[in-house]
């Protein structure tokens, strides 16, 4: 991997600058409580020598945390002692042997967060001395704890994403790396030196995974930013793994100037960076003939070459070297070039082993699967509490919802007997007026048969042929009393229109409310209109002849056109 030494990136994301005054600490509790953690490590080179003032600001941080019940700050502040600690013994150059003194202190910890940046940066350590068998169990129990709470959550996030991803990218499992660096780029970066860094990393993935197009975009978009940031080292770097590309892909020429831009800039800055593009320089040449020029890159490559086993110098030197002698046909140069070639890549195979990946990805995912197991087993145990108080809840509740019911229902039944009874009475009534109403009416008819029968009798005791009657004067007399009776008085006409009410209880208020000029004749009319009775009964009922009655229907009709009826009168009276 072509970029600047990894074995930096621990110490120049995680120290900071800590304030030298108490009331700075105070300050720090106005911030957001990401941005309190953000702040430890606000400074990416750690200036101070005092490891005593230093161990003061955590503790104070420490107290003024827990004062404010910031539980997490707090732990971070002890998490930090731990790296002080680490960075104190690296810079003694003795054993190392922190993250093992403060493991006991720091697995008590409450807060899963800094429990899991804890075993990152302990298994990161481990990673860049080769301890793969410390290093991968640490760093897969990282991930998967910082994936269930989320990397949105995690402050520094970019941290621990480009660490995960460049573990994939050392066992050759670039897909992964990919995916772990592209979600990093997706977060705000704190540095921009970090941003330039991603990309770059990015681009190598993409290069050796064979997908040039996305290497050079990559690598492109790395040099457009370190410019724009002045970040002269990442400028050349970048330029120089975007000439590399054109390289791999047989565009020789097209590569020089770039790997010759890289190597000017590296070889005094990034010496190590600086052997590999002059290798790279080597091969381009050589494969453009160019053997003694090439031969002078591969010789400037040795001073600058790395002293650390992460970096891919070793193989590049032994291919440059196996190409050169091929090209001069020396074929026994060759071979033993390639015998060490061999013997390199084979033993890298065993260090980086795939499978060792694997099994430690593995083993971690069944320690998950196992809490997961037993946080299943204990959420079991307290669904079946739940579970047994929700029922009986719910037997209560659906008690108290069927008694509701059941007294609903009940007095529904008793409202709908009382309905029935109140209609049987209704009816009851309506049925009795009809017959009251039907009556009257008999008894009127009976009147009126009877004045017929008396108007002929008349007829014929007024006949001069006939016999005179002594009693004639009498009979005179007592017809004309009948009629006087059979004709409907006011008194009549409230006693009939207290029956009619009876049977039409509507019938007056309807009139009154839709025709409010009519007379009260013609409303008696109506009335016995309704009744469907002949005009010739109405005419004996109202003391009148039936001409009259004709006439008076026909004068109501016209009356009725002229405020504006649309149904006739027979029919406007069924309405009615």
């Amino acid at each position: 991997m072509k970029s600047i030494h990894p074995g930096i990136f621990l110490i120049g994301c995680i120290f900071f600058v800590l304030p030298a005054a108490t009331g700075q600490v105070e300050a720090l509790f106005r911030k957001s409580p990401d941005e309190r953690i953000m702040w430890l490590s606000a400074n990416p080179v750690w200036h101070s020598k005092d490891s005593i003032a230093v161990t003061r600001q955590l503790d104070s941080v420490f107290v003024t945390a827990t004062r404010n019940n910031d539980l997490r700050l707090a732990w971070y502040a002890e998490l930090h002692k731990v790296i002080l600690a680490y960075l104190l013994q690296i810079d003694r150059g003795g054993e190392v042997t922190a993250f093992e003194d403060y493991r006991e202190h720091i697995e008590s910890c409450p807060v899963p967060e800094v429990k899991a940046a804890y075993w990152f940066k302990s298994g990161y350590h481990c990673f860049r001395h080769f301890r793969f068998d410390e290093a991968l169990p640490l760093l897969f129990r990282s991930k998967n704890e910082f994936e269930k709470i989320g990397f949105d959550h995690i402050p520094n996030n970019q941290e621990y994403l480009y660490g995960f991803g460049e573990m994939y990218y050392w066992f050759e499992d670039y897909a992964n790396a990919i995916k772990l660096w592209e979600k990093a780029l997706s977060y705000p970066n704190p540095t921009r030196r970090g941003e330039v860094s991603l990309l770059n990393s990015i681009g190598m993935a993409y290069q050796r995974l064979g997908n040039f197009k996305k290497a050079e975009e990559m690598f492109l978009q790395c040099s457009l930013r370190a410019n724009r940031y002045a970040d002269i080292i990442y400028w050349g770097i970048s330029t120089g793994n975007y000439g590399n590309t054109l390289r791999l892909q047989g565009k020789n020429r097209e590569a020089l100037p770039h790997l010759y831009t890289d190597f000017d800039i590296c070889q005094h800055t990034v010496p190590e960076n600086a052997a590999i593009t002059a290798l790279y320089i080597a091969k381009a040449l050589m494969e453009l003939d160019s053997l003694e020029k090439a031969r002078t890159y591969i010789t400037l490559s040795l001073p600058l070459s790395p002293a650390f086993g992460w970096s891919s110098y070793p193989v590049n030197y032994y291919e440059a070297l196996a190409l050169y002698h091929k090209k001069r046909k020396e074929h026994a140069l060759q071979s033993m070039y390639m015998d060490s070639l061999l013997y390199l890549k084979d033993s890298l195979k065993l260090v980086f082993s795939n499978k060792l990946l694997t099994v430690n990805e593995n083993l971690v995912s069944a320690e998950k699967y196992l809490n997961e197991i037993e946080s299943i087993e204990k959420q079991q145990e307290n669904a079946i509490l739940v579970r047994n108080l929700i029922i009986g809840t719910l037997l209560l509740f659906f008690g108290s919802v069927f008694y509701v019911l059941y007294l609903k229902r009940q007095k529904l039944i008793k409202e709908r007997q009382d309905q029935k009874e109140r209609q049987k009475r209704a009816d009851d009534l309506l049925a009795r007026a009809k017959v009251e109403l039907q009556q009257y009416l008999g008894h009127i008819n009976d009147k009126k048969e009877f004045i017929e029968k008396i108007n002929q009798e008349l007829a014929q005791s007024n006949n001069p042929a006939s016999n005179a009657d002594t009693n004639g004067d009498a009979r005179l007399f007592n017809l004309e009393a009948l009629l006087e009776s059979v004709i409907l008085t006011e008194k009549d006409w409230q006693q009939f229109k207290f029956l009619f009410e009876q049977v039409y209880p509507d019938f007056f208020e309807n009139l009154k409310k839709k025709y409010t000029d009519l007379t009260p004749a013609e409303i008696r009319l109506l009335a016995l209109l309704k009744l469907d009775i002949s005009t010739k009964q109405i005419a004996y009922m109202l003391g009148v002849s039936m001409e009259t009655i004709r006439k008076s229907r026909y004068r109501l009709r016209k009356k009725l056109e002229h405020i504006g009826v649309s149904a006739d009168l027979e029919g406007l009276i069924d309405e009615l």
